[in-house]
């Protein structure tokens, strides 16, 4: 461990409420972060045939590294995108958010 990282080891964290924009999804939104904060998210993903919902790999990997890895378009990407970020900014009556 760097003295650095060592200094600060035991110093309090401030949690932040986050702001709509730092909620929204973007190309380089982690996978597995997008689903874990958007539980819903799964509903999307699988209704475009994409099962990175249940890969290992969702926790590393981008979500254009998924989308496009997996032979889908950059329409297609952006589409999903959008999709995400219209239900994170007027969610369901009876979603509860994380």
């Amino acid at each position: 461990m760097s003295e650095k990282i060592e200094k600060y080891a035991n110093s309090p964290t401030v949690e932040a409420e986050k702001t709509v924009d730092e909620k929204l999804v973007t190309r380089t939104s982690i996978i597995g972060d997008i689903i874990r904060e958007n539980p819903f998210a799964v509903e999307i993903f699988m209704d475009y045939g994409v099962h990175c919902v249940g890969c290992h790999v969702s926790d590393f990997e981008t979500l254009e590294q998924g989308i496009l890895g997996h032979g889908f378009s950059e329409g297609e990407l952006l589409d999903i995108i959008n999709e995400l970020n219209d239900m994170i900014q007027n969610p369901p009556e009876n979603y509860d958010a994380i």
